[in-house]
């Protein structure tokens, strides 16, 4: 029986990970001549700052809807953690110190985000 899966890759090597195994799926089906393409419940996501996915070499990329780019405007590390701190205080949510305790201090990241998280 086939279940629901949802794999989603973060910045370029998790992302190339997620291409992989979903071209990897997409030959495995059409080897068994399925010809509906990947099921709707199969979800393959990329996220990365950059706002388009980078070239695909020897991976094809996934569809433009399954990318997402986590940067929006914003051209640095410091004014998305600001934005994104004006929208959600800490101070509101249950639990926001262990979800947020692995991310980089905003200072240290210097790297633009549109090149990459760095």
């Amino acid at each position: 029986m086939l279940r629901p899966v949802i794999m989603i890759g973060c910045g370029g090597s998790g992302q190339k990970a997620v291409r992989y195994i979903r071209a990897a799926v997409r030959r495995k089906l059409e080897h068994t001549h399925w010809e509906h393409g990947i099921p709707e419940a199969w979800q393959f996501i990329g996220l990365d700052t950059l706002n388009t996915q980078e070239a695909p070499g020897e991976i094809p990329t996934m569809p433009a809807s399954d990318y997402k780019s986590i940067a929006l405007q914003f051209g640095v590390f410091s004014q998305l953690t600001d934005a994104l701190l004006a929208r959600h205080p800490p101070q509101e949510r249950r639990g926001y110190r262990e979800l947020i305790g692995w991310r980089p201090q905003p200072e240290q990241v210097n790297v633009p985000l549109r090149a990459g998280a760095g």
